[in-house]
């Protein structure tokens, strides 16, 4: 695996106002609107920038006849990292064939997507996508109430499809998300009896916690036959803080680049765990919002008349819940052996990796755990 890569400005070449232009008139809905000034940044913290992709938030002026106007508008700059098939688990056009289909404009519930408004593809293997601009009206640390209310979203969103008799099929979709990123990770485990002698991964992974994860790992295929029989929904599978907007009656859903079909429960595990991981919600709050928000989710299910009972939701949740820990486990080895990759997730966590590793890996091993062993009682 290679370093991720991070830009911190565009080739002044890339873009021009022959690229912007009609994008900004669809953006106003005006085919005489003039563009009199523009400019760029590049945005880190959400959805995007890892592997060469970057997402650029483009604002300025125009002149119209209606007098001086501002826009924005978001571009997403695709670049094929790697080759995977279009079923696997990081197929890089996925996102663009997301918006091609057009399936997405058939959502109910309040979890909603930003509108696309062209797709380009200037080179080989580079695609870019513009889309709508969408302004956040909270707080970047989400309160614990909109967690609560985008998990309920979030299951409106999973029992939509649950409530169908077939679920939408495209030769682009993901296919086994959760076992194809074991496998993925599992040269990365390998790692771990050279990461245990790691000073951070101690400071991490004290007492046994290196033990209990192991034989987690060890039970992984476990974990995978239990999600298999559960009832299948189309998954988000990335639909964490980072990628998602909050609005005052709807969660906005950005980066579509893993979805799928999966078991019920694997998205609202994902947003808790994966918020977690890159420092949106606290180890209290990782403990304390485990339950409310099952609770929302299963309500968001509720509201879209998926009839699937309590216990096979808990189940799917804290099983892909731990599966996602395992995923993000076999990682951690490649961070933390590689020390040149700590500057990047500091600067992502924007807090030290030792105070990461102490205040917050450490800080979940219990309730891992307790998590854990909960699967083994449903």
């Amino acid at each position: 695996m290679t370093n991720p890569t991070y830009y911190d400005h565009l080739d002044d070449a890339a873009i021009d106002e022959s690229h912007l232009t009609p994008i900004v008139k669809m953006v106003l809905e005006d085919d005489n609107a003039a563009i009199t000034s523009w400019n760029y940044q590049l945005l880190k913290g959400i959805g995007g920038g890892v592997g060469g992709n970057k997402v650029l938030l483009f604002e300025g002026e125009v002149d119209t006849q209606n007098g001086a106007k501002s826009w924005r508008v978001i571009l997403k700059m695709l670049t094929a990292q790697s080759i995977d098939h279009p079923t696997g688990p990081h197929y890089w056009l996925r996102e663009v064939e997301v918006y091609r289909s057009g399936f997405v404009n058939t959502l109910e519930g309040k979890l909603t997507v930003p509108h696309c408004y062209r797709i380009d593809q200037p080179a080989d293997e580079v695609c870019w996508v513009w889309l709508q601009f969408v302004e956040e009206t909270s707080e970047d640390r989400w309160t614990d109430a909109q967690f609560i209310q985008s998990a309920r979203h979030l299951g409106q969103f999973n029992g939509h499809f649950l409530a169908q008799d077939k679920l939408p099929s495209y030769d682009w979709m993901s296919i086994n998300w959760h076992g194809k990123n074991l496998d993925q990770v599992a040269p990365l485990v390998e790692n771990f009896k050279t990461a245990m002698s790691n000073r951070l991964y101690q400071l991490g992974y004290p007492d046994d916690s290196h033990t209990f994860l192991l034989n987690q790992w060890e039970k992984r295929g476990n974990y995978l036959d239990m999600l298999e029989p559960l009832p299948e929904t189309l998954c988000h599978y990335d639909a964490f803080r980072r990628n998602l907007l909050a609005l005052p009656n709807e969660t906005v859903a950005i980066d579509w680049t893993f979805v799928g079909a999966g078991p019920v429960g694997a998205d609202v595990a994902a947003m808790l765990w994966v918020s977690f991981v890159f420092n949106n919600i606290s180890a209290q709050q990782l403990d304390s919002l485990y339950e409310p928000m099952l609770n929302a989710y299963l309500q968001g299910l509720s509201d879209m008349d998926a009839e699937v009972d309590k216990k096979t939701v808990r189940l799917g949740y804290a099983a892909s819940f731990v599966v996602r820990v395992l995923i993000s486990a076999g990682y951690d080895t490649l961070l933390l052996l590689d020390e040149s990759r700590h500057e990047h997730f500091e600067a992502i966590i924007n807090m030290p990796i030792e105070a990461y590793m102490v205040k917050r890996a450490a800080a979940a091993q219990p309730i891992i755990q307790r998590i854990a062993k909960s699967v083994e009682l449903l």
